[in-house]
């Protein structure tokens, strides 16, 4: 099969193999525009209502995120409070806090409406090929922030204690 045949898409003479490669409908441009709109504002909305939640719980975060370094933990905070430089600051920590929680929150919902975007136009082959991949980088993904998770503290600790007292 010469290159050219291999990506032309199915006509009334195909096999009814060759017609159930490409699943996908029709859509115009707009259409196209509309349905990405549509699913970004979905993603937007998943992350929003996650960093919510975040921001009601953003202090049982901040303790998980502190577990692994006590040492250093236990140096940043003053009177049950972490030290804080500017007046501002504990309101940054817990909107960064909380919106890193409703990113992490709505990942699935993320993926699920970025795969349901780019489907209907992948043939069942490429489906295969990119459920495997997404699999995979998902599953390393997890295993990474978990290891960054009990790593992160050694990196830390050389730059806290690099200027001395």
């Amino acid at each position: 099969m010469a290159v050219s045949e291999e990506f032309e898409t199915p006509n009334a003479t195909s096999t009814p193999e060759d017609q159930d490669e490409y699943q996908g409908a029709t859509m115009t441009l707009v259409e196209h525009l509309e349905e990405l709109r549509r699913r970004i504002l979905i993603g937007l909305a998943a992350i929003a209502v996650g960093a919510v939640v975040g921001f009601i719980i953003w202090e049982r975060l901040l303790d998980i995120l502190l577990w692994p370094m006590p040492k250093m933990a236990h140096s940043l905070i003053q009177n049950g409070k972490l030290l804080a430089t500017a007046p501002g600051e504990p309101f940054v920590v817990s909107l960064k806090i909380a919106t890193a929680f409703g990113i992490v929150v709505a990942i699935p919902v993320l993926l699920y409406e970025t795969w349901a975007f780019i489907a209907p136009a992948l043939t069942r082959r490429e489906k295969k090929y990119a459920l495997r991949f997404t699999l995979l980088g998902v599953g390393l993904f997890a295993v990474g922030i978990v290891v960054g998770f009990f790593v992160m503290r050694y990196p830390l600790e050389f730059l806290f204690n690099y200027g001395g007292n």
